[in-house]
């Protein structure tokens, strides 16, 4: 769909992509989509059932945002703002919404925690707050976000 979309002079400019299909993962479709120069400029978008971990493999195969299932309205909603409000090449990559229903968003912060439990209360306090965060493992992966998006603040642990 993407290709002949691309050939009618009709590109997508955004493909949701689920992490399992059938035959092969989301991030196998990915690069493949990233692959085709046709297609170079179509932003991916990745949903998959566990909070997305390793955001290098995601930014590599072109993934723009990363989205957790079940996928609330106001967080897709608030994703496809963030993500289309800029150009494909400068889209911010590695992006997991997490905004709640309902919660006028504050803005979008990164919060850096390797313990997953941790990381799944931070963001639900943030998400509570009216915040979104970008929740990465460890500061390599924070610092590579930092080099992308600017944040007004950051959240670590030590």
């Amino acid at each position: 769909m993407l290709r002949a979309a691309a050939e009618r002079g009709e590109p997508y400019d955004l493909a949701i992509l689920d992490m399992r299909l059938p035959g092969m993962d989301g991030l196998e479709l990915a690069r493949t989509i990233r692959s085709d120069p046709a297609l170079a400029q179509v932003r991916l978008v990745m949903l998959n059932s566990l909070a997305c971990q390793d955001r290098a493999d995601l930014a590599q195969a072109g993934i723009v945002a990363c989205l957790t299932k079940p996928v609330r309205e106001s967080g897709l909603l608030a994703c496809l703002e963030e993500i289309m409000g800029h150009p494909a090449d400068t889209a911010p990559t590695g992006r997991q919404s997490a905004q709640g229903e309902g919660v006028p968003s504050r803005g979008c912060i990164p919060l850096a925690e390797d313990n997953i439990v941790n990381q799944k209360v931070a963001l639900r306090l943030l998400e509570k707050m009216g915040y979104r965060a970008d929740a990465v493992a460890n500061g390599l992966e924070a610092v590579e976000t930092l080099s992308r998006i600017t944040y007004a603040a950051v959240l670590m642990d030590c």
